[in-house]
């Protein structure tokens, strides 16, 4: 009878989580710093974006690796939904 019902997804460990954000951190703190110097003059609408985009999410991913070993493993998923959100959406 039980063998019919799935298992909830385990959640994602503290030591991958802290990984992947200092993954992201990473690649948001260099993304930063490729476009201030890309567009270190009169910058454009789109550069803006993209430039005010990198710089919100190397905000969000170091408050969350900051954060990372008080938070709980439920959260985890929400940290890693928002840091793609903003990469997406501009």
């Amino acid at each position: 009878m039980f063998d019919q019902i799935p298992a909830s997804p385990t959640p994602l460990s503290q030591r991958l989580m802290t990984t992947f954000l200092g993954i992201y951190f990473a690649i948001f703190l260099s993304g930063t710093v490729i476009a201030c110097f890309r567009w270190s003059r009169l910058m454009s609408l789109s550069g803006k974006i993209t430039a005010g985009g990198y710089f919100v999410g190397l905000v969000l991913s170091a408050v969350f690796l900051l954060t990372a070993k008080s938070a709980r493993p439920e959260s985890y998923r929400w940290r890693m939904i928002a840091l793609i959100l903003v990469v997406t959406a501009p």
